[in-house]
């Protein structure tokens, strides 16, 4: 028993990939799930897959870059079930390109969703946390991206560095509230927005990985329901890094083949 039975747990992006995963493994673990994300028909699809498993869930369409929405969702949450007892701000958009190139209203989308999408969902669910007064845990996704950089990546790195030192700070700030705020920092994983990716680049991409492997959406997923659960009391204000030792650095490989 990890204490997330029948808790309230908001998902955002939670229609795809790791979010969908994330969703998904706090159910089997007794939360209810308040699923969100732009598309309705992903939506009704998830609901439905997410139901097929016993689970209690529900969907609210949401586009976390505006701030009424994302209260709506976590009123949404709170009529549907009484409280919110977990935020998991997950969704987030990539958009690549030179620095002296790329788009303004680009760099604009990708903050917008990625660092302040996060900082509504805190808000939203932590003003109803803090007047349940019996704390919370607010879960923010980052990326290895924002620890380490790449190519072309300005935006994406910056919304991503960004919410690594906004939930430090959020830490602080509410923890006299008993909320537990913590990030999650996926490393490559197999999800839609990889699938586009070369079998040459994904085999020069796990060279780099001690592990020798990309992570898998259900990998990254365990590690939030750690930070949602009572093994996790006396964690707050860190950042969990997920990715096979990606960030170290190492490129490991065996002759001409990679381990």
């Amino acid at each position: 028993m990890l204490g997330i039975e029948d808790k309230v747990a908001v998902v955002t992006g939670a229609t795809q990939g790791l979010g969908k995963a994330m969703a998904f493994e706090l159910a089997a673990h007794g939360a209810k799930v308040v699923l969100a994300a732009r598309g309705e028909a992903g939506g009704a699809r998830t609901v439905e897959e997410l139901s097929a498993t016993g689970a209690s869930c529900i969907f609210q369409p949401t586009d976390v870059a505006r701030y009424d929405n994302v209260e709506a969702l976590v009123d949404r949450a709170v009529d549907q079930y009484g409280r919110v007892d977990i935020m998991i701000n997950n969704a987030g958009i990539f958009i690549g390109g030179s620095p002296t190139e790329m788009a303004v209203d680009d760099w604009n989308r990708v903050i917008d969703v990625n660092l302040s999408g996060v900082y509504y969902g805190a808000r939203a669910a932590g003003r109803r946390m803090i007047e349940q007064g019996d704390g919370g845990r607010i879960v923010n996704v980052s990326s290895i991206i924002g620890v380490v950089g790449k190519l072309l990546c300005s935006a994406y790195t910056a919304s991503k560095g960004a919410v690594n030192a906004l939930t430090r700070n959020l830490a602080i700030d509410l923890a006299r509230y008993g909320i537990l705020v913590n990030a999650i920092v996926p490393g490559v994983c197999d999800s839609e927005i990889n699938v586009h990716v070369a079998i040459d680049d994904r085999r020069r991409s796990e060279a780099k990985i001690p592990l020798g492997r990309w992570g898998s959406p259900a990998e990254i997923a365990k590690g939030v329901v750690f930070l949602c659960s009572d093994m996790a009391t006396y964690v707050t204000g860190t950042t969990l890094i997920v990715d096979g030792g990606y960030v170290t650095g190492t490129e490991i490989r065996s002759g001409d083949s990679i381990l």
